[in-house]
């Protein structure tokens, strides 16, 4: 297939050829909304000088860095998003972006609170997953009153300066879990087991609650055990799982609504007995392939591939005056991977 030219470009943007040769050159004198609708048909053209207009379109606009705070954990979950982040900011077209990533040094909330002021400091605007807590919204809300929009991703938080919220709705996915493991067993379970991450992790304690009233609504023979925390740390997942395993009484099913399902896998794989049915949140590889093999049954996964790029799209809108500090929640789909879809 002939390259496109020019000439081709000019006359699908509906410009003249000089137009469109300034914009290619960088000369300037033409309006940036026209730039940037020249840069949108160059790109459904595959038109060979797509980045140069992209890069003379970044030297004109605002420069503007877009923080990004997670919890320090070496988890492949977190690195995917920092990563998804970064391509996000860089691609935006209105301003010049820049992601700024940091890492909360542990889950206390001081520690969440300081991390987010320091971070709030040298950007523009910031997205973070963090747990809630009145220090934790605190800090959110002297950044909002400084002109530092922040952003709650995947977990909310109580803060009513929050600038709104993008994730799951939690409530729906724990009340899945219930369904599935509700359904999925040839009889009705007699133990449930629920092991969380955190107890300040919004999210977590949403899924909690949504399950538990599932259960106490649709399996009333089901005795539902005590929660047991893993502090998001496969190991201590590990820990939990043998111990489980090792009761007199070991549950008929799992629902692990924090991180460290790799944990819990390896866990379980070094069990004798019949599994129990497994439902969690993370689709880490790992989870993926216990999903094919068949240990573990059921992955509800957070839309974090989906939310980064609504998440950088609002705090843009935010930045521009485009949208409101008070808008609502931006709820997506979670993930529902089986065997099959793995």
């Amino acid at each position: 297939m002939p390259r496109h030219t020019i000439a081709d470009l000019a006359r699908e943007s509906g410009l003249s050829v000089s137009t469109v040769e300034r914009i290619l050159s960088g000369r300037g004198g033409v309006k940036r909304a026209t730039v940037e609708h020249v840069l949108q048909i160059a790109e459904q053209m595959d038109f060979y000088a797509t980045g140069s207009i992209r890069r003379h379109l970044g030297r004109t606009a605002a420069r503007r860095k877009f923080g990004l705070l997670v919890p320090a954990f070496d988890r492949l979950f977190y690195d995917d998003l920092c990563d998804a982040f970064m391509r996000e900011a860089a691609a935006l077209r209105r301003v010049a972006g820049e992601a700024v990533l940091a890492r909360a040094p542990g889950l206390e909330p001081a520690e969440v609170a300081a991390a987010l002021r320091k971070l709030g400091a040298e950007c523009d605007a910031v997205a973070c997953v963090a747990v809630d807590h009145p220090l934790v919204n605190r800090a959110i809300a002297d950044l909002a009153g400084a002109g530092v929009p922040v952003l709650p991703l995947l977990s909310e938080v109580s803060a009513g300066a929050a600038a709104g919220f993008v994730g799951a709705s939690d409530w729906q996915i724990g009340r899945s879990a219930g369904w599935f493991l509700d359904r999925l067993p040839a009889r009705p379970l007699e133990r449930i087991a629920v092991i969380s991450g955190h107890r300040l992790f919004r999210c977590q304690q949403t899924a909690e609650a949504g399950f538990r009233a599932y259960a106490q609504a649709e399996m009333p023979g089901t005795e539902i055990l005590p929660t047991r925390f893993t502090g998001e740390e496969d190991q201590r997942a590990a820990e939990i799982a043998r111990q489980l395993m090792a009761m007199e009484q070991p549950p008929g099913g799992i629902f692990l609504c924090g991180g460290g399902v790799d944990g819990l896998l390896a866990g379980l794989g070094s069990c004798a007995g019949p599994r129990p049915v497994t439902v969690a949140l993370e689709a880490t590889q790992r989870a993926r392939l216990a999903l094919a093999d068949g240990g573990l049954d059921v992955v509800l996964a957070h839309p974090a591939a989906e939310a980064v790029p609504v998440a950088v799209a609002r705090l843009e809108a935010l930045l521009n005056g485009a949208a409101s500090a008070s808008a609502p929640a931006e709820t997506l789909p979670f993930r529902i991977l089986l065997k099959e879809n793995a």
